[in-house]
C-alpha cells in the first residue's frame, strides 16, 4: 500500500498542507507533528512519501530521512 504522510512541528501547518493535497486529488494517510509518529505510521505502508518541515517536534528532517525504511521517499 502507498501513502502520503505530512509532518510539521505545528499541526496547523501539517493540516494545511494535507488539505491542499486532498483538494488536488491526493490521498493523505496522516498529518502529524513528530518524526516518531511518522515512523510509527510508516509500518503500515510498503511505499510512502513523507512531506516534512526542517525541524520537527522531536528531531530534524535529516534525522527522519536517515530513519526512513526502504521504499519511502
Amino acid at each position: 500500500m502507498t501513502g502520503i504522510i505530512v509532518v510539521f512541528s505545528r499541526i496547523e501547518n501539517a493540516k494545511s498542507i494535507r488539505n491542499v493535497l486532498v483538494r488536488n486529488g491526493f490521498t493523505v494517510a496522516a498529518a502529524c507533528t513528530t518524526g516518531a509518529q511518522a515512523l510509527s505510521l510508516l509500518e503500515d505502508y510498503n511505499e510512502a512519501l513523507v512531506i516534512c518541515g526542517g525541524r520537527l517536534a522531536d528531531m530534524m528532517c535529516v534525522e527522519l530521512a536517515d530513519l526512513l525504511p526502504e521504499g519511502v521517499k
